[in-house]
C-alpha cells in the first residue's frame, strides 16, 4: 500500500547523510626533492617552478547500518599541482618522462569508498574511525615541451578519524584527518565539514 511504502522510505531517508569536507593536503613531494630525484637520475633538468594547490574537498553520501557503523560513497578531489621545468633539448624527453613518474607530487581526483565505525552514539559528540579506498585518476601540469606524464587509474587505501559535534538536530559540523597511502606518495588531509541527516 502506499502509507506502507512511504513508512519504508521513512524508514531508509533517516539513515541517510550528506557530508561535504574542506581539507589542507600535505604533502611529502617537495621541490627540492623533485630537483634532487631528477639530478640522481642524470637528466640536465630544472625545476623553477613548484606550485601546491593544498586545498583539497570532498563530497559523499553515507547511509547508518546501525548507531555504530555506516557506509559513505564520495567523491574527493585533491586539487592542482604546477611544476615548471626547463630541460636540455639534448635529452631524452620520453625517459625522462618516465623517471619524473616517481618523484613527481601525485594529485588526483575519484571516487571513495568508506566504512566508518563510530563511537558515543548517544552523544552530541562522535569520534568515527574510518578505512577504505580511493580510485584515482592523477591529474598531470607540467609547463615543459613534449613532456609525457600519466598516471594509470589506480586504487590505493585510506584511512581516517572524524570528530563531530551535533550543532543541531540533524545538523552536524566536523574536523577530520584522513591519510591517503599512494604507492609512491603518501598524504595526510587535515579537514573541516558539514553534516546533514536526513
Amino acid at each position: 500500500s502506499s502509507n506502507t511504502e512511504a513508512l519504508d522510505w521513512e524508514s531508509v531517508k533517516d539513515k541517510i547523510s550528506v557530508r561535504l569536507d574542506v581539507y589542507e593536503a600535505q604533502y611529502e613531494a617537495e621541490q627540492s626533492h623533485l630537483q634532487a630525484d631528477i639530478d640522481a637520475a642524470g637528466f640536465d633538468a630544472q625545476v623553477t617552478d613548484f606550485d601546491l594547490d593544498k586545498t583539497a574537498y570532498a563530497i559523499s553520501i553515507g547511509y547508518q547500518w546501525s548507531e555504530l557503523t555506516y557506509t559513505q560513497l564520495g567523491y574527493l578531489d585533491l586539487g592542482d599541482v604546477k611544476v615548471n621545468l626547463i630541460l636540455d633539448a639534448a635529452e631524452d624527453r620520453n625517459a625522462f618522462s618516465k623517471a619524473l613518474e616517481n618523484s613527481y607530487p601525485i594529485t588526483a581526483n575519484g571516487i571513495t569508498l568508506v566504512q566508518g565505525l563510530s563511537m558515543y552514539p548517544h552523544s552530541k559528540v562522535h569520534l568515527s574511525t574510518e578505512a577504505g579506498v580511493f580510485i584515482w585518476d592523477g591529474k598531470i601540469n607540467v609547463a615543459s615541451d613534449q613532456l609525457n606524464l600519466d598516471y594509470d587509474n589506480q586504487t590505493d587505501l585510506l584511512f581516517g578519524f572524524r570528530l563531530d559535534y551535533e550543532l543541531i538536530s540533524r545538523m552536524s559540523l566536523g574536523v577530520s584527518l584522513q591519510h591517503l597511502a599512494f604507492d609512491q606518495q603518501a598524504m595526510d588531509l587535515f579537514g573541516v565539514s558539514a553534516r546533514y541527516q536526513f
